[in-house]
């Protein structure tokens, strides 16, 4: 009598009495002996050849849909994948928009200008970027929805209506309105930054320096004990 023997890996039998084994297709694997049938490769995994024993993950920028992929597929403009791990393209948020296809970075993703917001998710063109309405004419950069549409100048920037400018680099400006933006402290930076500064923790402590818990708003020699 012949002696049964199991199928090596990337292999399979689905039969009794068999002779031999067959190759799993692409887009299937099978990793141990003895299989009776190959598995289908995960979402956001593929393999390209027969007989696989695992499937690939794809690189970053690439994306594979749904079970047992041949390959992988570039993210369409407006997502992004920045690891491998990731299985699938993430969209860019609402307020942002990305012409760039098989993007590895979240930084792709630019926010709409001031004076306008989007509601959109993974936007591929600033033309989803709506402008406020008269009455409401201004927003801050990257803004997500209509209610981000104010009339005076938004947190961080300073001017009048309709003609809002960013915090110069050094000052900040916590409140929406007309008001000036505020000088940082002695000893403190703002380090250049796209986004605006809209926060007094933007300032932060020249190096060697820090802000202690009694007196958060001034900046301390930093001293080892």
């Amino acid at each position: 009598m012949p002696e049964c023997i199991d199928c090596e890996v990337g292999k399979f039998s689905a039969a009794t009495g068999a002779s031999e084994c067959s190759l799993c297709v692409a887009g299937q694997y099978a990793h141990k002996d003895g299989q009776s049938a190959c598995n289908h490769c995960a979402q956001g995994t593929y393999s390209a050849e027969e007989g696989a024993r695992e499937c690939d993950e794809c690189a970053a920028g690439r994306e594979a849909v749904g079970l047992g992929n041949t390959g992988c597929k570039d993210c369409v403009a407006g997502k992004y994948k920045s690891t491998m791990t990731d299985s699938l393209c993430l969209n860019c948020p609402s307020g942002t928009y990305s012409t760039t296809p098989a993007s590895t970075s979240r930084g792709d993703c630019q926010d709409c200008p001031i004076k306008t917001y989007s509601t959109s998710l993974a936007a591929n063109s600033s033309a989803t970027c709506e402008n406020c309405p008269e009455q409401k004419p201004n927003s801050p950069e990257g803004s997500d929805s209509e209610n981000k549409c104010i009339v005076g100048c938004p947190a961080g920037y300073t001017g009048q209506p309709g003609s809002c400018i960013k915090c110069a680099p050094g000052k900040f400006k916590e409140v929406e309105g007309e008001g000036p933006c505020a000088p940082c402290t002695a000893n403190e930076v703002v380090p250049n930054s796209a986004a605006p500064n809209a926060a007094r923790t933007k300032c932060l402590c020249n190096a060697g320096m820090l802000h202690l818990v009694s007196f958060p708003k001034i900046c301390h020699v930093a001293i080892s004990l």
